[in-house]
C-alpha cells in the first residue's frame, strides 16, 4: 500500500462549513485513494521534521481531493 500527503476538502465532515485539511492518503492496488488519516508533523530529528514539512508542501501542488459520503474523489 502506498501513501502520500494530500489536501482534502473535508467540508462534509465539518457540518457543511468549508474546511481543508492536510492528510496522509492511502491508495489501493489500483492507485486510487482508499483511506486517509489526519497528518501530524513529527520526526526523531530536526532534519526528519523538515523533510516531513517538505513532503507536505509538495502536496500543495497536487489537486485537492474531496471527501463525499466517506469516500475520496
Amino acid at each position: 500500500m502506498n501513501w502520500n500527503y494530500r489536501i482534502i476538502d473535508v467540508t462534509e465532515e465539518n457540518n457543511g462549513e468549508p474546511c481543508l485539511q492536510m492528510c496522509e492518503v492511502f491508495y489501493n492496488d489500483d492507485e486510487k485513494p482508499d483511506g486517509y488519516a489526519r497528518a501530524t508533523v513529527m520526526g526523531e530529528t530536526y532534519a526528519e521534521l523538515c523533510e516531513e514539512l517538505r513532503r507536505m508542501t509538495a502536496a500543495t501542488n497536487k489537486p485537492i481531493l474531496k471527501l463525499k459520503n466517506g469516500k475520496l474523489f
